[in-house]
């Protein structure tokens, strides 16, 4: 269980930034903006929830009757969820348009927005001279966090299947 927070504690990381350059007071630097995977994408956070779920089913499968030969399939219901939401965060981040000039259009907020402004599900990836946006730190985290987590399933699944084999008459 304490795989499924660590997977749902790196949704709050920065999985996506945005930085600019500014000159204030004589002096130039970086402003940054950071959004979770939370607030960044609907995706990344359904990845997120999806394998929080596969943990939880896990969870009930393993404390389930370990007499029935009708549940064993079962077993690998909770890794095949976790390794979807893998591959749904993978995916979109690999979608990600790359946007090489000021014309990308997607990273413009519209007349409201500021430049540096993330906007959910209107990602793009864009580097340009002070001005960049990319995916950050913690979608890596994720990424290890969920790998992590479907790795102990897929474990949790082979030893159910022994436990399994072993009640047998």
């Amino acid at each position: 269980m304490g795989a499924a927070l660590f997977v749902l504690a790196s949704g709050f990381l920065p999985w996506f930034e945005s930085q600019w350059a500014v000159f204030a007071s004589g002096v130039d630097g970086y402003e940054t903006n950071e959004a979770s995977a939370w607030a960044a994408s609907t995706a990344w956070s359904a990845a997120l929830v999806l394998n929080a779920a596969s943990a939880a089913v896990a969870v009930l499968l393993a404390r389930a009757d370990h007499q029935s030969h009708r549940r064993r399939p079962m077993r690998w219901i909770p890794p095949i969820l976790s390794l979807l939401g893998i591959v749904l965060v993978l995916w979109t981040w690999i979608r990600l348009p790359r946007a090489d000039t000021l014309s990308g259009g997607g990273w413009a907020t519209g007349v409201e927005g500021d430049i540096g402004d993330i906007v959910r599900d209107r990602l793009e990836i864009l580097h340009l001279d002070g001005l960049r946006y990319d995916v950050g730190w913690g979608l890596y985290i994720g990424i290890l966090a969920m790998s992590s987590l479907w790795a102990l399933l897929v474990a949790q699944a082979f030893v159910l299947g022994k436990q399994r084999k072993a009640a047998r008459p």
